[in-house]
This record gives structure tokens, C-alpha cells and sequence, in this order.
């Protein structure tokens, strides 16, 4: 057995099931977010062009605090946003909810902003997920499991008393865990942020 594979079986398979409820839940919030949005997008869409007529691109990079959003500087800020909101929900399980919370609202962006861009551009749904959200999340959604399957198991601890060892003692184990996967989220993350940056807008110039 290679590192890489000790590695992974030594540290994933712990948190497999909460992997899966992890995933299950955030398809779901998707899927229904979704559904719910096309049947009112119109009223929405209207909503909008009162509340913010001019909002573009450029305003949303002025709100966020990024000029020239492109390449680099783009990678840049999915990395560390990304990382940042990862390391929170990972080790946000110790305030119970919110890894429930953030597989929740990241789901229901997903749901709420596909309706939106299919319907602005005329884009199909399965154009809008094969090249604007499959390149790079099939590191970057994965990556986001893991995090949240972490704090899950981090919160399920705290609440449900284990019977094979005290509080303290698992509390510690999964905060370790959480310590070793670091490495893994943060390369799928890097790579995740490069094809978002890089590889994700030439497939959208060149098939939407």
C-alpha cells in the first residue's frame, strides 16, 4: 500500500458516513433550492432589476475588494476564500450547527444562482454544471464534504456521548483528524482555485 493510499484509508474512512450525509444534504438543499427558484424566477428577476437595475460584475469586485478579477488575482481569492470557509466549517463543529449550516447555504447558492444565470443568459442547466461548475468542483465540492463531514462528526461527539472513550479524548481525536486532512483540502483547493481561475472561464468562452 502506497503513503497516499494509507493516507487516505487512515484518515477518511473515520468520517465515510458523514461523507455521504454530507453530500446527500447538500444535493438535496440543491436540487430543492432549485426547484423552488424556477417556479418563482421571474418574480425574483423582477426583484432584482428594482432593488439593484445596474449591478454587474464590476460592482460585485468592488464589493469585494478585488480589481482586475482575472487569473491570478482570482485564484488567489478562491484559495484563500475558500480555505478560510473550509477551516471554519471543519472546526465550526463545535458549535453543533453550523456544519449543518454551511452544507445548507453553500446548497441553496448553488440552487438559487443556477436558475439565475440559466435564465439572464438562456444557458442550459446541464451546459451551466458541465462547464461552469464541473471543471473545478470535482476537487472544490469533494473538498467540501470532507470539511463538513469533519465538523459533523466534531459536533455529533459533542452531543451524542461515545461509548468507547470520554468526551475530551474524542473531541481531540477528530480535531486531529481534521489537522492531518489540512494537507489534502488545501492542495484540492489550490488545484481547485487554478482550473476556476484559469481553466474554467476558456471552457465557458469556448462551449457557452
Amino acid at each position: 500500500m502506497t503513503f497516499i493510499q494509507s493516507y487516505l484509508k487512515k484518515n477518511l474512512r473515520p468520517i465515510r458516513f458523514h461523507i455521504l450525509v454530507a453530500a446527500m444534504i447538500f444535493f438535496a438543499v440543491a436540487v430543492i433550492t432549485s426547484v423552488i427558484m424556477r417556479e418563482n424566477i421571474d418574480r425574483l428577476i423582477g426583484i432584482i432589476n428594482e432593488v439593484a437595475p445596474e449591478f454587474d460584475l464590476e460592482d460585485l469586485e468592488e464589493f469585494a475588494g478585488i480589481e482586475n478579477f482575472t487569473g491570478l488575482n482570482a485564484m488567489v481569492f478562491y484559495f484563500l476564500n475558500n480555505s478560510r470557509s473550509f477551516l471554519v466549517t471543519m472546526f465550526g463543529g463545535i458549535v453543533l450547527f453550523f456544519p449543518f449550516l454551511a452544507l445548507f447555504v453553500n446548497a441553496a447558492l448553488v440552487g438559487i444562482i443556477e436558475p439565475l444565470i440559466t435564465a439572464e443568459t438562456g444557458i442550459e442547466t446541464w451546459a451551466f454544471y458541465l462547464y461552469g461548475i464541473l471543471p473545478h468542483g470535482i476537487l472544490e465540492i469533494p473538498a467540501f464534504f470532507i470539511a463538513a463531514a469533519v465538523g459533523m462528526k466534531i459536533a455529533k461527539d459533542i452531543v451524542i456521548r461515545p461509548k468507547t472513550a470520554k468526551r475530551t479524548d474524542r473531541l481531540r481525536e477528530n480535531f486531529l483528524l481534521g489537522i492531518r486532512l489540512l494537507p489534502l483540502l488545501f492542495i484540492m483547493l489550490f488545484l481547485a482555485a487554478f482550473i476556476e481561475a484559469f481553466i474554467t472561464p476558456m471552457i465557458i468562452e469556448r462551449f457557452l
